[in-house]
């Protein structure tokens, strides 16, 4: 769903909440596991800055962002386990 909303914004965001879009959409493994001040100095954008741009896409705040993109890696996590566990030996 994060994938969805910023491809729907991604034309008008600025240059730095396009970092953060391109950051979260080929790193969100990683994302996943910083908060919104990791985050900023990753990429060297204010921390105002990735608050914004979650609000931006609709989250309260990146902590629900994060949480979404959490979601993700778990349903990724599971969907491999049960793939890993399910085939003949």
């Amino acid at each position: 769903m994060f994938r969805e909303r910023i491809a729907d914004r991604y034309a008008r965001l600025g240059k730095n909440q396009k970092r953060i879009a391109d950051f979260l959409t080929q790193e969100y493994r990683e994302a996943a596991f910083m908060n919104g001040s990791e985050l900023s100095q990753r990429l060297d954008v204010d921390p105002a800055t990735v608050t914004r741009f979650a609000q931006r896409l609709g989250y309260a705040g990146y902590p629900s962002l994060r949480r979404e993109i959490q979601e993700l890696v778990k349903e990724e996590l599971k969907a491999a386990y049960g793939r890993s566990h399910s085939a003949p030996n």
